[in-house]
């Protein structure tokens, strides 16, 4: 495989079109003007921020590490791309991102600590906090300290679209129906039609003539660019406030990390990971006869240890499953002790299952003649020696969220469970829907992980993937073809770009402003995006030179 990162040429708008998975017209109409977005963004592709400019990132984090590995991938594609730019961030865990290797110049400091420094900021930038007062310009302005006016750009985690739909049109819910009866009322005069014979389809806006079926005008065409719209002003601004990180359309793609896909292609990159490994009680306790697996989850590895066990019916050689999700020995044994998983586990040939918590406890259960089963919950483990797991461990290996999930697909592993996270559904959703184009037998052991309970009948399909064979393989076709068409790091560093130029530079600002307004008069809800590439390559040049 070639370099993943994207280049952004100035042939073709790079577009991803089509409708959502789901969601009704007016969702329709947010992610066309989300995808219209993303290649007025992307015509900023090469475009730096200048030296003296500073850029601030706001990063609150939750209870794991996913917002500050999100952060820390964030702040070293800026600094690749920007140089000169002076990159602050503010955190609300200092402790958290000192577990993470930041590039050399970026200031990092307290959100409380901010102070004057980010009064003179010129672009803050939030992400990907998932609480309501992170996709809030002014609360984060208010945190760190930073003027009111400062440009104010969010990102969101993966499969986030829906919640920044919701924010950008609660304000303009009730006058929605008033809007909806106006567009069919002149529908209907245009096609000289009774206007109580018309109505529209929910699903695409589709305003239909009862008896005729045929469609007489566009609810998500009259929406984003009609005369009265409720979110007319939204639609017509140079720069969206927030936009989602993700694989569903509408989102700009993943973080796929060179480093992680160069080493995880390498013949020799999981030898030189083993080799590397920091975590010295870690390396000393695996075994160098046993297939070695990285599951990281906060739940759910019990599951992922049938997986796996299914995967290695039939060798005789042990398995060592390193599960560093932070969960107590407690849970970890009632979780894999079941007696229906032990017995899963028997028919699949493990003799003994053996847990070591990486703080002195130990327990086991024999399960009669069989090999060996090892889960070693060593946690906290720093962010290189996760990276160095995730090269040197077997293909198949489980995630807990989106940040695990794009360091997974970046090495190219098979990821055969997702931790079914009530947070990030939408997510999962957009990863299974692309496997069911890809290799369906991924799709059905993905949706098998998502089930609320295993049973007989779980069970007995895993067996019957797996024994189909070819289940791995599927798996990392998957994330092949992730890895190579939803390379969002361009889109990362241009919507950020965006953001900046059209608040410092008047001429890009009514650049955009024209084009946006053409785009969305011009669009087409029938027929979909059809941008001209000569009129966007025209753009990305006047934005060059405007931005000089």
């Amino acid at each position: 495989m070639g370099d993943p990162r994207h280049a952004v040429t100035p042939s073709d708008p790079p577009l991803r079109a089509g409708p959502p998975m789901s969601g009704g017209w007016l969702h329709r109409a947010f992610v066309v003007r989300q995808q219209l977005e993303a290649a007025v963004s992307a015509a900023f592709a090469g475009i730096a921020i200048p030296a003296g400019a500073h850029i601030w990132l706001f990063n609150e984090t939750d209870a794991g590490y996913g917002d500050v590995a999100f952060a820390t991938k964030l702040v070293r594609l800026w600094r690749a791309a920007w140089p000169g730019a002076a990159i602050h961030l503010a955190t609300t865990d200092r402790a958290k991102q000192e577990r993470f290797t930041l590039p050399a110049g970026v200031e990092v400091c307290d959100v409380a600590a901010a102070g004057e420094k980010a009064a003179h900021a010129d672009l803050v930038v939030s992400a990907p906090g998932i609480f309501d007062h992170c996709r809030d310009g002014a609360a984060v302005r208010r945190a760190i300290g930073a003027g009111a006016d400062t440009p104010f750009l969010y990102l969101a985690e993966y499969g986030s679209i829906r919640q920044l739909r919701d924010d950008a049109f609660k304000a303009a819910m009730p006058a929605f129906d008033a809007f909806v009866d106006a567009r069919l009322d002149a529908a209907a005069a245009r096609a000289a039609v009774d206007p109580d014979a018309v109505g529209h389809r929910a699903s695409t806006g589709e305003i239909v003539a009862a008896g005729r079926g045929e469609v007489i005008g566009q609810l998500v065409s009259d929406v984003l660019a009609g005369a009265g719209s409720p979110i007319g002003g939204w639609a017509l601004q140079p720069a969206l406030g927030a936009r989602s990180c993700g694989l569903e359309a509408g989102e700009i793609g993943i973080h796929i990390d060179v480093e992680l896909a160069r080493d995880g292609d390498a013949p020799q990159g999981r030898a030189a990971a083993w080799r590397d490994l920091g975590h010295t009680a870690l390396r000393a306790a695996i075994d160098p006869s046993a297939g070695a697996y990285l599951g990281y989850a906060h739940s759910g590895i019990e599951r992922f240890a049938e997986i796996v066990a299914g995967l290695e019916r039939g060798r005789a050689r042990p398995i060592d499953l390193i599960a560093p999700g932070a969960r107590p020995m407690g849970d970890l044994a009632l979780a894999l002790f079941d007696p229906a998983r032990l017995a899963a586990l028997a028919a699949a040939g493990i003799g003994r299952v053996e847990i070591d918590d990486g703080k002195g406890g130990r327990t086991a259960h024999d399960l009669g003649a069989g090999k060996r089963l090892r889960l070693f919950g060593h946690h906290p483990i720093d962010h290189a020696d996760m990276r160095r797991l995730l090269v040197a461990c077997e293909a198949p290996v489980m995630v807990s969220g989106d940040q695990s999930f794009s360091d997974a697909v970046s090495a190219g592993k098979a990821v055969v469970a997702i931790e079914p996270v009530y947070c990030q559904t939408w997510h999962l959703d957009a990863v299974a829907a692309i496997a069911a184009q890809v290799a369906p037998p991924a799709q059905a052991l993905i949706a098998l992980g998502h089930r609320h309970t295993w049973g007989e009948a779980e069970r007995a399909v895993l067996v019957d993937l797996i024994g189909a064979g070819g289940l791995v393989d599927a798996c990392a076709a998957v994330a092949r073809a992730i890895r190579a068409d939803r390379n969002g790091n361009a889109a990362m560093v241009a919507a950020a770009t965006h953001a900046w130029a059209v608040a410092h530079r008047p001429e890009a600002r009514a650049l955009v402003q024209d084009y946006v307004a053409r785009a969305l008069a011009d669009f087409d809800p029938r027929a979909g995006w059809s941008l001209d590439p000569a009129q966007w390559r025209a753009l990305a040049a006047d934005l060059a030179r405007a931005c000089a």
